[in-house]
């Protein structure tokens, strides 16, 4: 009842293009912060907005805000706490749809970075509060690029050390951030990158027309499939592009797979997704892909799992726990070489047998 609820709620917004949970990303939060603080950083130097970030009409911005999470608050760490504590740094993008939520510690996604912090993996977790609709792409990635150059560049964090985390359109960001890092070469490719339900193909969302609109697979998600929704979700996120722009693989990575090597030099990736969610055949385009290619790629699918559960707080709370544990054991794979040992090149000729590689 409560899931159908939501996707009638979801279907009612989208339609009327109305935003819910979002937040002015040019000003810090005015309010007492709890369990996060608020961090700029700073515009990136101009030498590294280059390929897709290199934009005539969309410009990044002079600050981006992060709001932080941390194991402990300065100086009040043991250093026997120290010492047991992990030392990876999440860069999170939160889901939305592009539209909705903010990185803001009240946020409903905000659910997923607090329980990450809770496996003491990481030293600390950077929410990216990056621009949402109606400002179009790359505005979301400029953001999240600056982010990631900052504590690279300026705060000096080994980029291996990085673990860029994204759930649903924040996966969308995640994987153009390793796309363009990888081919611009400006810094090192992250240490790992974490997919929670991430949507990998706008472009299904985008046809001729609404009639010519073929339906996403699982009806019973609390995702809504409205086709004029989608349309100008999509739409809008192209902005100035043109239309054919949606196949490109910064937006659509599982939408036209391309050649081998399409997902080369990719970090380790964990992909969490449900069989019951709208987004399950394009996530396992993905996983083929990424495979395909040679990506160590650890995959957890949970059955009858609904688009995003992690962040769906009604959830059965032993399959969110068991989620959990997976990452955290993905994690610590990461840090004595078991995770790249499972990068296999995977020989295909078509995306058939996508469920069985996975």
């Amino acid at each position: 009842m409560l899931v159908d609820f939501t996707r009638r709620v979801q279907g009612i917004t989208e339609l009327a293009g109305v935003q819910h949970g979002t937040r002015n990303v040019t000003l810090a939060p005015t309010e007492v912060l709890k369990e996060t603080r608020f961090e700029w950083h700073e515009k990136m130097l101009p030498e590294s907005v280059t390929g897709v970030l290199a934009d005539e009409q969309v410009n990044p911005l002079n600050r981006v805000g992060t709001f932080v999470w941390e194991r402990h608050a300065p100086g009040e760490a043991s250093s026997e706490e120290l010492e047991k504590e992990g030392d990876k740094i999440g860069l999170y993008l939160h889901g939305g749809g592009y539209s909705h939520f903010s990185a803001h510690e009240n946020a409903q996604t905000s659910v997923i970075p607090r329980r990450l912090m809770e496996n003491n993996q990481f030293a600390s977790i950077y929410a990216v509060e990056y621009r949402l609709l109606p400002n179009p792409f790359p505005a979301a990635l400029q953001d999240a690029a600056t982010v990631y150059c900052d504590l690279v560049l300026r705060k000096h964090i080994p980029p291996e050390k990085i673990i860029i985390i994204g759930d649903s359109a924040g996966g969308n960001v995640a994987l153009a951030l390793a796309r363009w890092i990888r081919e611009e070469q400006r810094v090192g490719q992250a240490g790992g990158m974490i997919l929670l339900s991430p949507w990998c193909d706008p472009a299904h969302s985008f046809p001729e027309t609404v009639s010519s609109y073929i339906p996403r697979p699982n009806p019973e998600d609390y995702l809504a499939d409205e086709p004029a929704g989608r349309i100008l979700l999509v739409a809008n996120l192209l902005g100035h592009h043109p239309r054919s722009y949606v196949t490109d693989p910064y937006i659509s990575p599982a939408s036209q797979l391309g050649p081998a090597g399409c997902f080369d030099h990719f970090p380790p990736t964990f992909i969490h997704y449900g069989d019951a969610e709208r987004l399950q055949k394009e996530i396992e385009h993905l996983i083929f892909g990424m495979k395909r290619d040679g990506v160590p790629t650890e995959v957890e699918m949970t059955p009858d799992g609904v688009h995003d559960l992690l962040m769906v707080r009604f959830w059965n709370e032993d399959v969110r726990s068991h989620i959990y544990e997976r990452i955290e054991g993905w994690l610590n794979g990461l840090g004595n070489g078991a995770a790249a040992s499972q990068g296999t090149l995977v020989q295909v000729d078509s995306d058939e047998d996508v469920k069985g590689i996975a």
